[in-house]
């Protein structure tokens, strides 16, 4: 979860496609606690630090960018490619979505 990791592709020469869906936020923990704040980010430039541990980084925000990010990422080899996709802050999957209705939920059902 911190990207740190990356730093191994080059050490040992891997190199691969990584996305990195970047709401600005911890979304996981905000949606599990929405009145906590230390959860809302800056907009953190992973393409650029990508760039900084030795490899390429790119940043979309449209599908049609992604497709055209993916197809350069797939196609370049000897440095890992990082493709950066701006979603909006909020942006959960349904799967999340249900999980903390179904938490909260049982919780309700436990404190009455």
């Amino acid at each position: 979860m911190t990207g740190w990791e990356l730093g191994s592709c080059v050490r040992y020469s891997w190199d691969l496609v990584v996305v990195v869906l970047n709401n600005a936020s911890w979304e996981m923990l905000r949606t599990f606690q929405p009145e906590l704040r230390f959860n809302l980010l800056n907009q953190w430039d992973f393409a650029k630090l990508a760039c900084a541990l030795g490899g390429d980084g790119v940043r979309v925000e449209r599908r049609s960018e992604l497709a055209a990010a993916l197809r350069r990422a797939l196609a370049t080899r000897g440095r890992f490619q990082l493709v950066e996709v701006i979603l909006p802050r909020g942006c959960v999957t349904s799967i999340l979505s249900r999980f903390a209705e179904g938490l909260t939920r049982g919780r309700r059902e436990v404190e009455t």
